[in-house]
């Protein structure tokens, strides 16, 4: 049946081959935590390639699709394709308007249904798919969704892009050529040279703004996974000169800037570590849950050779942390004495 059938792509070219990652283990790390740190320790990157495919179309979420088959190369992970799938897609044939757009432009898409508004998947995945590609952006439109953060078009803006072509979610584009970059690796895993890359071009690109030598950053204005004995916290880190900081309201210039020069940076477990990154010197302690931790900023630091602390804490009211000080207190003489 033809509206099942497999998408036909094409690769333009492989700039760069996979390679194994292998992360050193945090600098306070406690050999009781092995299990968990094993897990993200070592992995393969992919190759970084091209797909080109033709007469496909691309809804709002980033999800690309002929007839009723969607094209698993531009999903996060194969899991999601039984997600959009047939339902999802005839919903877009039925309820969504058709837009086809200029037969003569080349299209690129670097999104999906994560990075469209999430400042971590934004600035580490899809810039990472982007960064390699910059020798076709001339003559190249982006797609990006409808009413997108500020920060997408302020770093998209650093890229040589011909255009940008909005996707509202009332609509979806018909593309007679769109160009789909590989993922660098699993989200969560990243590829050091590429991240190094993105590194560059930001640092480059934002300069000037407020900086601090010891930082803060409080997810106090956040709705969820916030620190429940937050004033204890900011107690001991005063003590210590540490500047509380709070990213919402900045434009992302001004979150790099905060950042760049900062030798310290504490936080807990959100899109806010993304910003450490972009540390020159720095070095990172990072608060985050005990039952399932997610180690995918440790994985970055550790790709750019960032100095990396943690401490578990206890999840009270289903997301909140509650950090042990007295822990925390020998957590930060680490961090600031090694």
């Amino acid at each position: 049946m033809r509206l099942l059938k497999p998408i036909n792509y094409t690769e333009i070219e492989n700039k760069m081959d996979s390679t194994i990652i292998s992360h050193p283990y945090p600098l306070n790390y406690n050999t009781k935590d092995k299990l968990l740190f094993d897990e993200w320790k070592n992995y393969q990157t992919f190759e970084n390639k091209i797909f080109v495919i033709n007469n496909c179309s691309v809804s709002y979420n980033g999800v690309v699709f002929k007839g009723l088959q969607n094209l698993t190369q531009a999903l996060p992970h194969p899991i999601f394709k039984a997600e959009f799938s047939f339902l999802f897609l005839l919903k877009q044939k039925l309820f969504k308007q058709k837009i086809v757009l200029n037969p003569n432009k080349n299209y690129l898409l670097i999104y999906d249904f994560w990075s469209s508004n999430n400042y971590y998947h934004w600035m580490i995945d899809s810039l990472s798919r982007l960064v390699m590609w910059c020798d076709l952006l001339k003559n190249t439109t982006v797609l990006i969704p409808e009413n997108t953060p500020k920060y997408i078009i302020d770093t998209l803006n650093l890229f040589e892009v011909e255009g940008v072509e909005c996707i509202s979610q009332k609509k979806y584009l018909y593309v007679k050529t769109l160009l789909v970059p590989n993922y660098c690796a699993w989200s969560g895993q990243q590829h050091a040279v590429i991240l190094k890359r993105v590194k560059e071009l930001l640092l480059s690109g934002f300069k000037g703004g407020e900086s601090f030598e010891r930082i803060y950053v409080s997810r106090s204005k956040q709705k969820c996974r916030k620190i429940s004995n937050e004033n204890e916290v900011i107690t001991v880190l005063q003590k210590h000169n540490f500047k509380i900081v709070y990213f919402e309201g900045m434009s992302v210039s001004e979150q790099i800037s905060v950042v760049r020069n900062a030798k310290f940076f504490v936080t807990s477990h959100g899109a806010n570590v993304t910003n450490a990154v972009f540390g020159v010197d720095i070095k990172v302690l990072e608060l985050l849950r005990n039952d399932k931790p997610n180690f995918c900023y440790w994985s970055a630091l550790s790709c750019l050779e960032i100095s990396y602390y943690y401490q578990l804490c206890e999840v009270v009211n289903h997301d909140d942390l509650y950090v042990n000080i007295g822990e925390f207190e020998g957590n930060l003489k680490s961090l600031l004495i090694e």
